[in-house]
């Protein structure tokens, strides 16, 4: 273990601030906004939530590790997440049961429909946030195959940036109506599969946040890559968004890392707090919008009373995990 990891308090601050980003993005609650400036703004803020927690695990994975130590925190990374995807998917399975099921799907293609879902995809009915978890794990799995090939880190940042690329190209690709000859359209419906390509976003990512610690560029290159991607997403209109969000999460990503907090006892409540809050929120939304609307409802209502219920639920998740280790931590008396 390493003990003079530097704790980066102001990235626990914006988990939190970014988990509430990730509830905005499901909820959309300016639904009824018509103006453009507040929704352009808003739009390029919230992109840069996912990506911020994608970027915050490459660093911290980088932070505590050493050229020795390198696979065997990935490896144990690896199997944090595996075991939080196999979780929370077997806690959110009864939303997709109780989809096919008003939806009158056979037993056999609810079956591959989940499971196309799980493998590919990372979400089912009302689990759109698991594809981060999904995207981590192959991430890790493609980061931890190169690192023991002896791969440069920089290197694998270039492999990971052309498939992320390869993974912004495929919705258009899929969404393409033109004639394709006999292979393409064929490699076409195989990519359909694949609908978003999201799967790809922690190939660059992740490798980009392990970059960003050991090379910490400086609160310049912050302010340039912010300015850059959020420019780039009001006027640029010919530029894929992928790409602009990549720059302005990383810019965003770096002059946070530039705050210096001072350590309290807060950040760890709202490392814990940001986690509950992005996995639990769907739950919440989704009882929220059946008792009151019957219907799938997004609107600033939704928004409002999914975040406060879902902070509510994490930080009493909280407490009631430090009070468990408390209890187990006082030495049993001697009768």
């Amino acid at each position: 273990m390493n003990q003079g990891v530097k704790k980066f308090n102001s990235i626990d601050l914006m988990k939190f601030i970014m988990s509430f980003l990730v509830v905005a993005i499901h909820t959309n609650p300016l639904k009824m906004c018509n103006i453009p400036a507040v929704t352009v703004f808003y739009d390029c803020i919230v992109a840069c939530a996912v990506p911020f927690f994608f970027l915050a695990s490459g660093f911290l994975l980088a932070q505590k590790s050493t050229a020795e130590n390198f696979p065997q925190i990935i490896t144990k990374h690896l199997f944090k997440i595996v075991k939080l995807y196999l979780i929370w998917s077997a806690l959110y399975l009864p939303l997709a049961v109780i989809h096919f099921w008003f939806e009158g799907e056979s037993f056999l293609r609810s079956v591959l429909l989940y499971f196309r879902g799980f493998f590919i995809v990372g979400e089912n009915y009302n689990s759109w946030m698991l594809w981060y978890l999904l995207s981590t794990i192959y991430a890790l799995i493609f980061i931890l195959f190169l690192v023991k090939k002896k791969v440069r880190l920089t290197h694998i940042l270039i492999l990971g940036s052309i498939l992320f690329a390869i993974g912004c190209v495929i919705p258009s690709f899929v969404a393409y109506t033109g004639s394709l000859p006999g292979v393409l359209s064929l490699f076409k419906k195989a990519l359909s599969v694949v609908v978003s390509g999201r799967i790809f976003k922690g190939f660059l990512y992740i490798p980009l946040g392990m970059v960003l610690a050991k090379k910490k560029p400086s609160v310049l290159w912050g302010i340039l890559l912010a300015l850059s991607g959020f420019v780039g997403n009001i006027f640029l209109d010919g530029i894929p968004e992928d790409f602009v969000v990549a720059l302005c999460s990383a810019g965003v990503f770096i002059l946070i890392c530039h705050i210096n907090l001072k350590n309290s006892a807060v950040y760890s409540v709202l490392r814990s707090a940001s986690t509950g809050i992005y996995f639990i929120h769907m739950y919440v939304w989704t009882v929220y919008y059946s008792i009151v609307y019957q219907e799938k409802t997004y609107g600033l209502d939704g928004f409002v009373v999914t975040c406060i219920v879902s902070l509510l639920f994490s930080l009493f998740y909280t407490w009631l995990q430090r009070k468990r280790k408390k209890q187990c931590s006082v030495p049993k008396q001697i009768a």
